[in-house]
């Protein structure tokens, strides 16, 4: 599929940002990040009856003066956002010759990346944008899909949603976002991380539009509002998250028992923002996730945990991980930051030595508002991460009708097979 290009520009704030404000520093967390975008697609049928709100295009700088380093970018050697105004990328494309219904069906497992003005790896260099946006007309039926790309860098998913949900009420003007992660979590000074464990970096060649995801194959699970309940009526009251994480990393350990036995780790991202006392807001903008990570098979072992089992076991690391959100500020901030930067830095120095071992990540975007989203066409049919190269990550998305949630998958070619054959994973594979 070939996405034709009609205009890309910079969109700059509507006002500058002020000088005390030029540079914003990262924090602790932020420097644990690799270089990488998170990318989210809202895709709108056609609507013959929009609304009068103005085009995003217009709204667009007056949410940059709001989230003003989303405008800048960023310097590797001082570890810092310059918020110098350049502005946001802003695309506008069509897909001829097909129409969105098409497309949609066509494309549940992989090719979005036509959607996306940036790659998931086109990020921390001078000239990358820390924001940007694609919105692809689809002339055939009159839809549309908003691609939104945002640096890694200094937000995570909750930022993102904040994001949209600004922007996509901007005549409300509700959202206020902070940008306070420095003087909670003070940088280390320590230079960020390059890689992750199953990384694949792409950088899109100038002009062209790929689909491929590498190395990195992606599938979805659809577990919708009656499987997640016949879920619960088998293990408990579980929540549609753990249920979800618990059945995908079911699969995962089945698979890598099936080849070298390596120890396995499961991570489980925890949005710290309602969690610590006193809250940090819901509008925090920033990385603010605590990994929840636990050591669930020992290397060469023969034990297949049963889903009930790994249901506990994820429960257990998330429960573990918001009492430790509880009492974070608390510490001071020497202590906070080691507190929090912990779990992820054991794996680390594994890496470092050399240790062979596997871990399988979890990361929930389903309360983040993403269906929410009305730019003016009515809210989006269908919500979809953009495609991560990076092998053992699982997101999982509130599903379209509600009350029941999808899992995207992120794995490596060679074990896809083995993925589509489990006979529990048929059951909720996306066609």
């Amino acid at each position: 599929m070939k996405v034709t290009i009609l205009t890309k520009k910079y969109i700059k704030p509507a006002t500058r940002t002020p000088p005390n404000l030029r540079r914003y520093k990262l924090s602790a967390l932020d420097e644990l990040i690799p270089p990488m975008n998170m990318s989210v697609i809202l895709f709108y049928p056609p609507n013959p009856k929009p609304d009068t709100k103005p085009e995003p295009q217009q709204t667009l700088p007056h949410i940059l003066t709001r989230f003003y380093p989303f405008a800048g970018r960023y310097l590797q050697n001082n570890l810092s956002i310059d918020c110098n105004d350049e502005g946001a990328e802003f695309v506008e494309a069509e897909l001829p010759g097909l129409d969105l219904a098409t497309f949609l069906s066509k494309t549940e497992k992989d090719g979005l990346d036509c959607l996306l003005s940036r790659t998931t790896y086109e990020a921390d260099n001078p000239d990358d944008p820390i924001l940007s946006v694609q919105i692809t007309n689809f002339p055939e039926c009159g839809g549309r899909a908003v691609g939104i790309s945002l640096s890694h860098r200094v937000s995570d998913a909750s930022s993102l949603g904040t994001f949209v949900s600004a922007w996509a009420h901007a005549e409300k003007k509700t959202v206020v976002p902070t940008f306070e992660g420095t003087s909670i979590f003070p940088s280390t000074g320590l230079a960020p991380q390059q890689r992750v464990q199953g990384q694949t970096q792409t950088r899109k060649t100038e002009g062209a539009q790929t689909s491929a995801v590498g190395s990195v194959a992606v599938r979805g699970l659809r577990f919708g509002r009656e499987a997640v309940s016949r879920l619960r009526s088998e293990l408990g009251p579980e929540s549609r998250v753990r249920l979800a994480s618990a059945f995908v990393a079911k699969a995962l350990l089945k698979i890598e028992l099936a080849k070298d036995g390596r120890a396995c780790y499961l991570g489980q991202g925890v949005n710290m923002r309602s969690r610590t006392v006193p809250p940090l807001g819901s509008h925090a903008c920033g990385n603010f996730v605590y990994q929840a990570v636990v050591r669930c098979m020992e290397a060469g072992g023969a034990w297949e945990p049963g889903l009930d089992e790994l249901v506990r076991v994820v429960g257990g690391s998330i429960e573990k991980a918001v009492g430790e959100c509880g009492r974070v500020m608390l510490l001071d901030g020497e202590r906070r930051v080691e507190m929090v930067r912990r779990p992820l830095e054991k794996l680390f120095e594994m890496g470092a030595r050399g240790e062979n071992f596997v871990a399988i990540w979890f990361t929930d975007w389903s309360k983040f508002g993403f269906y929410e989203a009305d730019f003016g066409w009515g809210k989006p049919v269908w919500v979809r991460v953009g495609n991560v190269r990076t092998e053992n990550l699982t997101i999982l998305m509130e599903d379209r009708e509600g009350g029941g949630i999808e899992a995207w998958v992120h794995l490596s070619h060679e074990d896809v097979p083995a993925f589509e054959s489990d006979d529990d994973i048929k059951l909720f594979l996306v066609a």
